[in-house]
Protein backbone atom coordinates (compact mmCIF):
# COMPACT_ATOMS: atom_id res chain seq x y z
CA UNK A 1 0.00 0.00 0.00
CA UNK A 2 1.51 3.50 -1.37
CA UNK A 3 1.36 6.54 1.04
CA UNK A 4 0.05 9.31 -0.63
CA UNK A 5 1.18 13.02 -0.23
CA UNK A 6 -1.68 14.03 2.19
CA UNK A 7 -1.11 10.90 4.58
CA UNK A 8 2.75 11.78 4.70
CA UNK A 9 1.63 15.47 6.22
CA UNK A 10 -1.19 13.98 8.08
CA UNK A 11 1.23 11.41 9.73
CA UNK A 12 4.03 15.17 10.53
CA UNK A 13 0.86 16.62 12.24
CA UNK A 14 0.27 13.59 14.31
CA UNK A 15 4.53 13.30 15.07
CA UNK A 16 4.87 17.13 15.77
CA UNK A 17 1.76 18.62 16.45
CA UNK A 18 -0.05 15.97 18.54
CA UNK A 19 3.29 14.46 20.36
CA UNK A 20 1.54 10.73 19.41
CA UNK A 21 4.06 7.79 20.02
CA UNK A 22 5.25 6.19 16.56
CA UNK A 23 3.06 2.84 17.17
CA UNK A 24 0.34 5.35 17.26
CA UNK A 25 1.37 7.31 14.02
CA UNK A 26 2.00 4.09 12.34
CA UNK A 27 -1.77 2.55 12.99
CA UNK A 28 -3.22 5.52 11.82
CA UNK A 29 -1.26 5.69 8.73
CA UNK A 30 -2.08 1.45 8.16
CA UNK A 31 -5.93 2.54 8.16
CA UNK A 32 -5.75 5.37 6.14
CA UNK A 33 -3.53 3.37 3.49
CA UNK A 34 -5.83 0.68 3.18
CA UNK A 35 -8.87 3.08 2.58
CA UNK A 36 -6.66 5.07 -0.28
CA UNK A 37 -5.92 1.54 -2.02
CA UNK A 38 -9.56 0.87 -1.76
CA UNK A 39 -10.82 4.13 -3.73
CA UNK A 40 -7.65 4.03 -5.81
CA UNK A 41 -9.58 0.54 -7.10
CA UNK A 42 -12.48 2.75 -7.19
CA UNK A 43 -10.70 5.31 -9.22
CA UNK A 44 -11.26 8.38 -6.71
CA UNK A 45 -9.02 9.98 -4.24
CA UNK A 46 -9.22 10.88 -0.69
CA UNK A 47 -9.98 14.25 -1.37
CA UNK A 48 -12.65 13.74 -3.38
CA UNK A 49 -14.07 10.82 -1.43
CA UNK A 50 -17.61 10.44 -0.33
CA UNK A 51 -19.79 9.52 2.60
CA UNK A 52 -20.58 6.56 1.17
CA UNK A 53 -17.25 5.65 -0.21
CA UNK A 54 -16.28 5.41 3.57
CA UNK A 55 -19.72 3.40 4.05
CA UNK A 56 -18.76 0.88 1.51
CA UNK A 57 -14.78 0.63 2.59
CA UNK A 58 -16.61 -0.17 6.24
CA UNK A 59 -18.90 -3.03 4.44
CA UNK A 60 -16.16 -4.20 2.74
CA UNK A 61 -13.51 -4.04 5.47
CA UNK A 62 -16.01 -6.20 7.35
CA UNK A 63 -17.74 -8.31 4.75
CA UNK A 64 -14.72 -9.61 2.73
CA UNK A 65 -11.83 -8.80 4.91
CA UNK A 66 -14.04 -10.37 8.05
CA UNK A 67 -13.02 -7.43 10.31
CA UNK A 68 -14.48 -6.95 13.98
CA UNK A 69 -16.70 -4.11 14.99
CA UNK A 70 -13.56 -2.70 16.86
CA UNK A 71 -11.23 -2.54 14.23
CA UNK A 72 -13.31 -0.98 12.16
CA UNK A 73 -14.28 1.70 14.67
CA UNK A 74 -10.44 2.11 14.50
CA UNK A 75 -10.05 2.66 11.51
CA UNK A 76 -12.90 5.00 10.92
CA UNK A 77 -11.81 6.71 13.96
CA UNK A 78 -8.83 8.03 12.23
CA UNK A 79 -10.72 8.61 8.50
CA UNK A 80 -12.70 10.86 10.97
CA UNK A 81 -9.16 12.43 12.10
CA UNK A 82 -7.36 12.43 9.05
CA UNK A 83 -10.85 14.88 7.45
CA UNK A 84 -10.75 16.87 10.53
CA UNK A 85 -6.98 17.82 10.29
CA UNK A 86 -7.67 18.37 6.13
CA UNK A 87 -10.53 20.78 6.43
CA UNK A 88 -8.47 22.73 8.90
CA UNK A 89 -5.60 23.18 7.03
CA UNK A 90 -7.02 23.07 3.37
CA UNK A 91 -10.41 25.11 4.27
CA UNK A 92 -11.75 23.57 0.95
CA UNK A 93 -12.02 19.80 1.99
CA UNK A 94 -15.47 18.88 3.51
CA UNK A 95 -15.31 15.81 6.27
CA UNK A 96 -17.72 13.07 4.66
CA UNK A 97 -17.14 10.87 7.88
CA UNK A 98 -19.10 13.35 10.30
CA UNK A 99 -22.48 11.89 10.10
CA UNK A 100 -21.33 8.25 10.24
CA UNK A 101 -22.12 6.07 13.28
CA UNK A 102 -19.27 4.11 14.91
CA UNK A 103 -19.86 0.69 14.82
CA UNK A 104 -21.25 -1.07 17.58
CA UNK A 105 -18.52 -2.57 19.74
CA UNK A 106 -19.51 -6.17 21.68
CA UNK A 107 -18.47 -6.05 25.05
CA UNK A 108 -16.92 -9.16 26.22
CA UNK A 109 -15.66 -10.64 29.28
CA UNK A 110 -11.40 -10.47 29.00
CA UNK A 111 -9.51 -13.76 28.14
CA UNK A 112 -6.96 -15.00 30.71
CA UNK A 113 -4.25 -17.71 31.36
CA UNK A 114 -4.41 -19.34 34.90
CA UNK A 115 -1.43 -19.42 37.03
CA UNK A 116 0.05 -22.97 35.40
CA UNK A 117 -0.64 -21.53 31.87
CA UNK A 118 1.91 -18.53 32.26
CA UNK A 119 4.69 -20.65 33.60
CA UNK A 120 4.13 -22.89 30.46
CA UNK A 121 4.03 -20.26 28.19
CA UNK A 122 7.42 -18.62 29.96
CA UNK A 123 8.72 -22.14 30.34
CA UNK A 124 8.36 -22.47 26.51
CA UNK A 125 10.47 -19.05 25.43
CA UNK A 126 14.63 -19.93 24.99
CA UNK A 127 16.88 -17.37 26.83
CA UNK A 128 19.45 -19.01 24.38
CA UNK A 129 17.86 -17.45 21.21
CA UNK A 130 18.64 -13.45 21.34
CA UNK A 131 15.33 -12.24 20.07
CA UNK A 132 13.37 -14.82 22.70
CA UNK A 133 15.33 -13.45 25.45
CA UNK A 134 13.81 -9.87 24.42
CA UNK A 135 10.85 -11.09 24.23
CA UNK A 136 10.50 -13.16 27.39
CA UNK A 137 11.92 -9.82 28.89
CA UNK A 138 9.45 -8.20 27.62
CA UNK A 139 6.44 -10.82 28.63
CA UNK A 140 7.83 -10.06 32.30
CA UNK A 141 7.56 -6.62 31.57
CA UNK A 142 3.54 -7.11 31.09
CA UNK A 143 2.88 -9.87 33.49
CA UNK A 144 4.56 -8.94 37.10
CA UNK A 145 4.94 -4.81 36.25
CA UNK A 146 1.48 -4.31 35.02
CA UNK A 147 2.47 -2.75 31.77
CA UNK A 148 0.90 -1.96 28.39
CA UNK A 149 2.29 -3.26 25.40
CA UNK A 150 2.79 0.03 23.87
CA UNK A 151 4.54 1.23 27.54
CA UNK A 152 6.81 -1.41 27.43
CA UNK A 153 8.43 -0.78 24.14
CA UNK A 154 8.29 2.62 24.25
CA UNK A 155 10.91 2.50 27.67
CA UNK A 156 14.35 4.22 27.12
CA UNK A 157 17.33 2.41 28.51
CA UNK A 158 17.39 5.46 30.98
CA UNK A 159 14.33 4.46 31.86
CA UNK A 160 15.49 1.36 34.32
CA UNK A 161 16.94 1.68 37.92
CA UNK A 162 18.26 -1.47 38.46
CA UNK A 163 19.87 -1.26 41.07
CA UNK A 164 16.91 0.25 43.09
CA UNK A 165 15.13 -2.58 40.80
CA UNK A 166 12.67 0.45 39.44
CA UNK A 167 11.08 1.29 35.66
CA UNK A 168 10.35 4.68 34.76
CA UNK A 169 6.59 4.32 32.97
CA UNK A 170 5.28 7.33 30.62
CA UNK A 171 1.50 6.37 30.43
CA UNK A 172 -1.42 7.87 28.54
CA UNK A 173 -1.81 11.52 28.77
CA UNK A 174 1.86 11.50 29.22
CA UNK A 175 1.63 10.88 33.03
CA UNK A 176 4.87 9.33 34.51
CA UNK A 177 4.58 6.72 37.32
CA UNK A 178 7.55 4.74 38.89
CA UNK A 179 6.91 0.51 38.58
CA UNK A 180 8.17 -1.40 40.88
CA UNK A 181 10.44 -4.81 39.45
CA UNK A 182 10.54 -8.34 40.92
CA UNK A 183 13.18 -10.31 41.12
CA UNK A 184 12.05 -12.19 38.18
CA UNK A 185 11.78 -9.05 36.00
CA UNK A 186 14.88 -7.75 37.38
CA UNK A 187 16.98 -11.05 36.03
CA UNK A 188 15.27 -11.25 32.63
CA UNK A 189 16.01 -7.43 32.04
CA UNK A 190 19.92 -7.81 33.42
CA UNK A 191 20.14 -10.87 31.03
CA UNK A 192 18.40 -9.56 27.93
CA UNK A 193 20.61 -6.19 28.30
CA UNK A 194 24.13 -8.87 28.79
CA UNK A 195 23.58 -11.12 26.56
CA UNK A 196 20.33 -10.00 24.09
CA UNK A 197 20.65 -5.93 23.76
CA UNK A 198 24.37 -5.49 22.72
CA UNK A 199 24.36 -8.75 19.77
CA UNK A 200 20.83 -7.09 18.38
CA UNK A 201 22.23 -3.36 18.06
CA UNK A 202 25.93 -4.52 16.79
CA UNK A 203 27.79 -1.27 15.80
CA UNK A 204 24.40 1.03 16.34
CA UNK A 205 23.03 2.66 19.00
CA UNK A 206 19.46 3.52 20.39
CA UNK A 207 17.75 5.08 23.36
CA UNK A 208 15.08 2.30 23.52
CA UNK A 209 15.17 -0.73 25.73
CA UNK A 210 13.70 -3.12 23.49
CA UNK A 211 14.64 -2.68 20.02
CA UNK A 212 13.95 -4.48 16.63
CA UNK A 213 16.37 -6.16 14.46
CA UNK A 214 17.13 -3.45 12.51
CA UNK A 215 18.24 -1.80 15.86
CA UNK A 216 15.75 0.50 15.86
CA UNK A 217 12.12 0.85 17.93
CA UNK A 218 9.87 -1.91 18.00
CA UNK A 219 6.29 -1.94 15.98
CA UNK A 220 3.75 -3.26 17.29
CA UNK A 221 0.54 -3.71 15.27
CA UNK A 222 -3.13 -3.17 16.61
CA UNK A 223 -3.37 -7.39 16.81
CA UNK A 224 -0.41 -6.53 19.67
CA UNK A 225 2.26 -8.77 17.34
CA UNK A 226 6.03 -7.87 18.30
Amino acid sequence: MKETQEIKRFKRFLQVEKGLSENSVYSYAYDLKKFSAFLEDQNKTMLSATQDDIQHFLAFEKTKKNNSARTLARSLAAIRQFYSYMTVTTGVVENPSVKIETPQIQKTLPDFLTASEVERLFGSISEDDVYELRDKAIFEMLYSCGLRITEAIDLRFHDVDFEGKLIRVTGKGDKERLVPMGDEAARLLHLYCDRSRLVILGSRSSEFLFISKKGSLLIVNRYGDL
